[in-house]
């Protein structure tokens, strides 16, 4: 737990003002998270399960997670069902590839990863639905290249242009220990910034 303060604190520093904590693998899941908001109530916290809970045990913990003013909680089951009382709101992740007439029904947000999608232009029209629909959209990636993530920058410069949208998930590239190229889409203070040239604007 220590470690995982201190790595949000690391973020919080660098300029990034949306932190993600898995919490599906956590027992004491609320410590963790509350470990990760600790001192930085202007950073806004979103966890994720990764489908590890059922509608029971998914309600009771976010309704523990909720006093902690947490932003959103990603697929906190399988399919969502019976979560329509969630104090946090609740977002669709592996189901937009699996379920997505069932995500866009249950969810309050969707989450589009644009290379499990069928690509950009796929990724593009759903998101133009979910507007459509009132939901929210966060963009992120599958943790792929520099390619991937650029045109992942792109979706959600395209999305932005929808709305007002939650903070997109594509400063990935640190997990990676070996690139296909360089990175101009690396964050600056916690924002990615789009190239004006033609294309993707990779190099």
């Amino acid at each position: 737990m220590p470690e995982l303060a201190r790595e949000a604190g690391r973020a919080a520093a660098d300029g990034f003002g949306t932190l993600k904590l898995k919490v599906g693998m956590y027992d004491d899941y609320a410590r963790a998270a509350g470990g990760a908001r600790r001192g930085r109530t202007q950073v806004r916290l979103r966890v994720d399960a990764n489908g590890a809970w059922d509608a029971t045990a998914a309600m009771r913990k976010l309704r523990e997670l909720a006093p902690l003013g947490i932003e959103l909680c990603e697929q906190p089951t399988a399919d969502l069902r019976g979560l329509e009382a969630s104090p946090v709101p609740v977002a669709a992740d592996e189901m937009m590839a699996t379920d997505l007439e069932g995500a866009l029904k249950r969810a309050r947000i969707v989450v589009l990863k644009p290379m499990l999608l069928g690509g950009l232009r796929s990724a593009l029209r759903i998101a133009r639905r979910a507007h459509e629909l009132g939901l929210r959209i966060v963009v992120t990636t599958s943790l792929e290249s520099v390619v991937g993530r650029a045109g992942a920058a792109h979706l959600a410069a395209a999305v932005l242009a929808l709305g007002s949208q939650p903070a997109a998930g594509i400063a990935t590239g640190r997990l990676i220990a070996e690139d296909a190229d360089e990175d101009p889409f690396a964050p600056d203070r916690g924002v990615v910034r789009i190239p004006d040239a033609p294309g993707l604007g990779l190099p």
